[in-house]
């Protein structure tokens, strides 16, 4: 849930390298254990080792909408601005779709204003 630089070529070597692998992966229609994380995982280490990639810090946070701290995380984000990137994401059905909908809305007003 978070931003991934990827290089189209790395991408292409894993694909060739890790063939079947990576065509199990690709036709998953569900996530399964036994599918590789290339975006999020394999991409970086294949890129790192060849010294194709760098490391690098990012400062993130994931707010669990369905969470009774949501609105919380939410006014702290707009108020301090304090991370890189962010990721909004529910787990559970709410109880109220509705009052959810509406603080997400209420947020992205109010950090993304124009």
């Amino acid at each position: 849930h978070t931003p991934h630089a990827l290089s189209r070529t790395v991408l292409d070597e894993i694909e060739l390298t890790y063939e079947r692998a990576h065509w199990v992966t690709q036709n998953s229609k569900f996530r399964s254990p036994h599918d590789i994380p290339i975006a999020s995982s394999l991409h970086h280490y294949y890129a790192y080792h060849q010294a194709r990639a760098t490391l690098g810090n990012l400062r993130y946070v994931y707010v669990d909408i369905g969470d009774a701290l949501a609105q919380r995380r939410l006014d702290r984000l707009v108020a301090r601005r304090d991370f890189d990137t962010f990721c909004i994401n529910d787990t559970v059905v709410p109880e109220d779709p509705d009052a959810q909908a509406r603080m997400v809305k209420r947020f992205l007003d109010d950090y993304f204003p124009v």
